[in-house]
């Protein structure tokens, strides 16, 4: 009897186990998902960088960010600015999450690694100004 009882505790135990990672990797892929479908192509607003180490400013202001676009080298510290009072974001991208930003406050992220990094306003997600890529060079 207590092997029956244990065996059918492993298999419930089992069972809820594949159950979380399957739910992680659904909200991992929707989230990914969500960030690329998000990104606002559209708008031609890049500035480049092309300095590693230094400091990048992306402003969030009448309901955007300027600029959407950013290019940097690997090492810049790119940093949130919100002088926007209508809009309180939470910025969020592949590897990087802000805490909501009211008027005022800020959220810097160093890009280490080269590739593209959409992000978008996590708070607004069907806002289309509010999305924007970081696009990192290597170092040379």
């Amino acid at each position: 009897m207590i092997n029956k009882q244990h065996l059918a505790i492993s298999v419930i135990a089992l069972f809820v186990i594949i159950g979380v990672i399957f739910a992680y990797f659904l909200l991992e892929v929707s989230s990914k998902t969500s960030a690329t479908s998000n990104m606002n192509m559209g708008n031609n607003n890049t500035t480049s960088n092309n300095s590693g180490g230094n400091e990048v400013t992306v402003t969030i202001q009448n309901g955007a960010f300027n600029p959407v676009n950013l290019t940097v080298k690997a090492g810049t510290n790119v940093t949130w600015i919100n002088k926007d009072s209508t809009v309180d974001p939470m910025i969020t991208g592949s590897g990087f999450m802000s805490p909501t930003l009211t008027n005022g406050k800020s959220f810097s992220y160093i890009f280490n690694q080269a590739g593209t990094y959409p992000y978008y306003d996590m708070n607004h997600p069907d806002n289309k100004t509010l999305t924007g890529n970081i696009i990192v060079h290597k170092k040379k």
